[in-house]
């Protein structure tokens, strides 16, 4: 179990994260794109992720209902990607973030993860209450997910996909 949720770290309701325009930068449209710990706010993520002339479903235990999430997670079934927008790095156990992205990553899913790399120290702490920051550089998340999938840095974004 996750020590800290993180839930309350949701961005707000008009900014939009660096992720989605780098997916764009990327060229990647026409697919269902699945954003995993979504947060509260996506009305405006969704209207991005429409104009790249993809699909979105939201996935987020802490901040969706139950019926979302259900929705979102049987949508992970085809070949689609997965997002996570700075979400590794506000979970404090490695045994989480392994298991999350184990749990996501299909073998004809492509996840992307955008790293908030907060002040770069390599000292995880806890920022306010029930909400938690690593503080490691993206290179961190890399050799760690190395262990169950393959991963490289593009565009500033870990690329990852089934081994």
């Amino acid at each position: 179990m996750q020590k800290y949720t993180s839930a309350n770290t949701s961005i707000n309701k008009t900014k939009l994260p660096i992720l989605f325009k780098k997916l764009n930068e990327m060229g990647i449209h026409n697919t269902l794109i699945i954003d995993v710990g979504c947060g509260k706010f996506i009305d405006h993520i969704k209207d991005y992720v429409s104009n790249m002339d993809c699909s979105y479903l939201p996935y987020d235990k802490y901040n969706q209902s139950e019926e979302v999430n259900e929705f979102s997670k049987n949508g992970n079934d085809v070949n689609n990607i997965v997002t996570l927008s700075n979400v590794l790095n506000v979970i404090a156990e490695k045994e989480e973030r392994i298991n999350l992205v184990k749990e996501w990553l299909k073998p004809t899913v492509t996840m992307y993860i955008s790293i908030y790399e907060g002040n770069r120290s390599g000292i995880s702490r806890v920022t306010k209450k029930d909400c938690h920051q690593m503080n490691q550089r993206k290179q961190y998340y890399v050799d760690e997910l190395k262990e169950i999938a393959n991963v490289e840095i593009v565009k500033e974004i870990l690329k990852v996909v089934h081994k």
